[in-house]
């Protein structure tokens, strides 16, 4: 099963907005989505490790990252 990367903008209070990519939980996976959405590693705020779900509505691991819009 393949997932595609979405981006979604998480209303924050300051000035400066947080985006979110979730991706598949591997590395070249990972890196490829912050390429495409040109997130640098200075903008990463966290990366999170969304665990499977194997029993109903079953998906693999995911990675949610949150950064810094620029």
């Amino acid at each position: 099963m393949t997932l595609t990367a979405k981006l979604q903008a998480v209303p924050a209070s300051s000035s400066e907005a947080v985006g979110e990519i979730v991706t598949e939980a591997r590395i070249d996976a990972l890196n490829r989505c912050l390429a495409e959405h040109g997130v640098e590693a200075s903008q990463i705020i966290a990366v999170l490790r969304l665990p499977a779900q194997p029993i109903a509505n079953a998906s693999p691991a995911r990675y949610r990252v949150l950064y810094r819009k620029s």
